[in-house]
């Protein structure tokens, strides 16, 4: 079960201690909005980066800036789309706000870097994730670990999702990876080999 804790919550009847402990793990929220410009950021704007992280102490809203020409060199288009990430604290203050307002904020906080963005921008899209990231709070891996560790063979139901590990495409793989190794172990036959091949061998003799 590959899927925010939230909805895992709501599809498991009764979970059990080790699985309530993994599914406790607590969200960010997400707000990006994308700002479509007619014309590419010249060489020397945002310092020719593809990408800013906005200091953590900073007193913008913004978390990062990034820049689709310089992060895609491949693209036949002449235009620019900026993607404006937000802190998590602007997030949460903008996550019902309507369309325009977070689009007009996105702009205010990166009209000092970009001197007159707001006569730039021709269209603009605005993206919010309820469940954008799991935090990993202290204790939660030994939370994981003890779920993988105890939990019962052929057990019918396996927890995969993001708050397995950290919010990154790379622990979404090894997740995915466990749960698969974790199911061919629990219906392997003789000497670890899938149930399915001992089947179709009894079979073609």
């Amino acid at each position: 079960m590959a899927v925010p804790a939230s909805a895992a919550k709501e599809m498991l009847v009764d979970p059990k201690a080790d699985e309530a402990a993994v599914l406790a793990a607590p969200y960010s929220c997400g707000l990006l909005a994308g700002l479509a410009l007619a014309e590419p950021l010249a060489d020397d704007e945002l310092g020719g980066a593809y990408g800013v992280l906005v200091a953590p102490d900073s007193s913008s809203p913004l978390a990062a800036i990034a820049v689709y020409s310089r992060a895609d060199t491949t693209r036949t288009s002449t235009g620019e789309v900026l993607t404006i990430m937000f802190r998590q604290d602007a997030a949460r203050r903008l996550a019902a706000a309507d369309h325009a307002t977070v689009r007009d904020a996105a702009v205010a906080a990166v009209a000092p870097l970009l001197p007159g963005l707001a006569d730039r921008v021709v269209d603009s899209r605005v993206t919010r994730w309820q469940e954008a990231m799991p935090y990993v709070p202290v204790g939660h891996a030994a939370a994981v670990r003890n779920y993988r560790t105890r939990l019962p063979a052929g057990s019918p139901v396996l927890l995969a999702g993001d708050y397995l590990g950290f919010p990154w495409s790379d622990s979404a793989a090894f997740n995915g990876l466990w749960a698969a190794d974790r199911l061919i172990a629990d219906h392997a036959g003789p000497a670890g080999v899938p149930s399915s091949e001992v089947a179709s061998d009894a079979e073609r003799r």
